[in-house]
């Protein structure tokens, strides 16, 4: 059977325009291709760029202030360097310290604290590196009777014998301006650990749970139940030693308020990730208060909406 002219060419056009539009999509497939390859490369290069930037400015900063840090000499002899912000609060900066000299005295004391603790314990914190809490408040009176009476609590929880899970202070120092406080450095919270084993991360927005969280266990963020007793007891340990000891209640427990050591060995040589220290003793007060009017009630409500900071 023969084909009209009319139909022999539209089959000829329509197999012209196949070929054409198959060569056309593998000549634009293969710059496609390196498009997408440069376009990858590029951005790893830059996240390596930036993450090498970082790294430099670290570096160079650690460095920096290393040499160049206002030198401090604290209440007890003790001289600290003070060198880049590690923390912000709601009336307080928190900064790396690095010690320089100390006391006599206060060295004799360090080398027993570290033999009593060596055997004990294994904390994540370093011998010169430090954790400096500074206040300003040369602007409200108010803010530096505060800080004394946060030192005050310190002192009394290491009046006797000192709580392993107590932060304690190592120096304290009042200016007209600031008033120091010293601390050991222990970088991570119970508040971050269980953001990291939930999923959780904060951001400005508040906190969301992250895309790629592989965590499937809803009931509970802790590997065993050994782990969250293990926490619990340390905890109420050491606040029982604040109230009975010290005489002081804390008035401010939350997860951001426990540190965290690393490693604790266990009387059966295994090992617990972690040891909490309760810290921020600044919403502190007496055990016992007397009330003995509606006036003196609703004071106490309103101290303890003002120093509780919970939501």
């Amino acid at each position: 059977m023969t084909l009209p002219t009319r139909t022999r060419s539209s089959l000829s056009n329509n197999s012209n325009n196949s070929s054409s539009s198959s060569f056309y999509h593998a000549a634009t497939a293969a710059p496609r291709f390196f498009q997408v390859r440069i376009q990858r490369l590029a951005s790893m290069m830059m996240m390596f760029l930036r993450q090498l930037w970082q790294w430099l400015h670290r570096v160079v900063s650690t460095w920096w202030y290393r040499w160049t840090g206002p030198v401090l000499t604290l209440d007890n002899g003790r001289q600290v360097r003070v060198e880049e912000q590690l923390a912000e609060g709601g009336f307080s900066l928190v900064f790396r310290a690095t010690q320089l000299s100390s006391s006599s005295s206060d060295n004799d004391k360090a080398s027993d604290d570290k033999k009593k603790k060596s055997s004990s314990s294994h904390g994540n914190h370093h011998d010169n590196q430090f954790a400096l809490k500074r206040c300003y408040v040369a602007a409200e009176p108010e803010l530096r009777h505060a800080c004394g009476q946060e030192a005050q609590v310190h002192y009394a929880a290491a009046a006797g014998q000192r709580h392993a899970h107590l932060m304690p202070l190592l120096g304290f120092l009042n200016t007209p301006d600031y008033c120091y406080f010293l601390f050991p450095l222990y970088p991570t919270s119970l508040r971050t650990e269980v953001n990291r084993r939930t999923g959780i991360v904060v951001v400005n927005t508040g906190p969301t749970i992250h895309p790629n969280n592989t965590n499937t266990n809803t009931t509970s963020p802790w590997d065993s139940d050994e782990q969250v007793l293990h926490l619990f007891l340390r905890i109420a340990s050491a606040l029982h030693a604040l109230h009975e000891d010290a005489r002081y209640s804390h008035r401010d427990v939350k997860l951001e308020n426990v540190l965290l050591r690393d490693r604790v060995p266990r009387p059966d040589n295994a090992w617990l990730p972690f040891d909490p220290v309760v810290m921020d003793f600044g919403s502190a007060g007496p055990l016992t208060q007397e009330l003995t009017s509606r006036r003196d009630t609703l004071m106490a409500v309103e101290l303890a909406a003002q120093q509780t900071t919970l939501p």
